[in-house]
């Protein structure tokens, strides 16, 4: 589910950096405030990794073909530290593997993070409803994709693709 470079007018461009940018700094804000940012940074570096090797496995599903997002996994488990550690993971893959593209990252970023973050929050209320916890992780899982197709549809209608 990336764009790729060339696709998006430059307003959108420049709004889907300026967004993750925000969310960058909230993100690092709103986690700092959690606990200690440093002992989360091997969890962090796991979940990106984990984020980064999942893309490179492709499901043919013609005419085209898919790959894993695990967005809803790595907002589960890094909460938000999620957007940080898509945002490394979607930076590494648009240099090593060309996915998406370089100027488009915030884009993607926003389109892949929002729906992490948005499922770490769903989880924390599920898991305070006493929710069996594979059912609200299934429930995340699916969710972070329905919503990440759903930002991409709505990013490809304001560019007016």
């Amino acid at each position: 589910m990336h764009i790729s470079d060339g696709v998006l007018p430059m307003p959108v461009i420049v709004g889907g950096w300026l967004i993750t940018i925000i969310l960058l700094g909230v993100t690092l804000r709103w986690a700092a405030r959690q606990g200690d940012i440093a002992a989360e940074i091997p969890k962090v570096s796991v979940m990106a990794g984990a984020f980064f090797v999942a893309s490179l496995i492709h499901i043919d599903i013609p005419p085209s073909s898919a790959h894993l997002i695990l967005n809803g996994l790595v907002g589960i488990v890094l909460g938000p530290l999620s957007y940080i550690a898509l945002f490394i993971g979607l930076i590494l893959q648009a240099l090593l593997f060309q996915h998406g593209g370089i100027t488009v990252i915030g884009v993607n970023a926003v389109m892949i993070g929002i729906p992490a973050l948005i499922c770490y929050l769903a989880f924390l209320f599920g898991a305070k409803r006493e929710l069996p916890l594979s059912l609200a992780g299934g429930f995340c899982g699916g969710f972070a994709i329905i919503l990440t197709m759903l930002l991409l549809v709505g990013v490809l209608v304001i560019s007016g693709e």
